[in-house]
């Protein structure tokens, strides 16, 4: 798992199945996306985001190719 660890750096990783988002790719990775999306909104330095980033890398990777899982800090 690339996403949940202490490593605040980690959070800005894509992982397998959930993708990092740019402020510039958030039309076309969301917005106009022909999959519904969770995006999770994060900060590096939130304990909490930490904390909910493997459930959803775990959701991401069973659910792929049903429902899109990105990151946007």
């Amino acid at each position: 798992m690339t996403c949940g660890g202490a490593n605040s750096t980690a959070l800005n990783q894509s992982t397998a199945n959930a993708k990092h988002i740019t402020e510039g790719e958030f039309n076309t990775e969301v917005a106009q996306s022909a999959l519904p999306v969770v995006v999770d909104f994060y900060a590096t330095w939130c304990g909490l985001c930490r904390q909910l980033a493997p459930t959803l890398d775990r959701l991401a990777d069973q659910y792929a190719g049903k429902i899109k899982f990105g990151w946007i800090a």
